[in-house]
């Protein structure tokens, strides 16, 4: 099941990142460290819910593990999201424990923009998250 996580000074701007993970605790380290930098948080556990969310409200980032229970993977995830015209834009970090560099080949494939592997130091993925989202909003501003 999906839940927010908003940070203290939400406002309208506040760039939205989903996680999509089934370890809780990822979900909450990671989160914790993105609201601290301003954005607000979804959280989904599998990839069909994330697809859901993200489709219904689409966020400014997507960052998603390879494995995910009941269904599709990270990486068909990505994909879908890369197809559909309501989220094709949405930068997407895999963040996984999968160290293989097939899976990291299949993930860039996919479509991700940026692939890391667990353990991943908070201020890395927040550092990835920042410029993405910046990077997104740039190119946005210069249409």
């Amino acid at each position: 099941m999906a839940r927010q996580i908003r940070p203290a000074a939400e406002s309208a701007s506040n760039p939205i990142a989903l996680i999509v993970d089934d370890n809780e605790d990822c979900c909450d380290i990671f989160s914790t460290f993105l609201t601290r930098v301003g954005f607000e948080v979804a959280i989904a556990a599998t990839a069909t819910e994330a697809f859901r969310l993200a489709v219904a409200r689409p966020p400014d980032l997507v960052i998603v593990d390879v494995r995910l229970p009941g269904g599709p993977d990270g990486l068909m995830l990505t994909t879908k999201l890369r197809l559909d015209v309501r989220t094709t834009h949405v930068p997407i970090i895999v963040l996984t424990g999968d160290v293989l560099s097939a899976t990291r080949a299949r993930a860039l494939a996919a479509g991700c923009d940026v692939y890391l592997t667990k353990p991943c130091p908070p201020d890395a993925l927040v550092n990835h998250a920042q410029t993405l989202v910046s990077a997104r909003l740039q190119e946005r501003l210069s249409y």
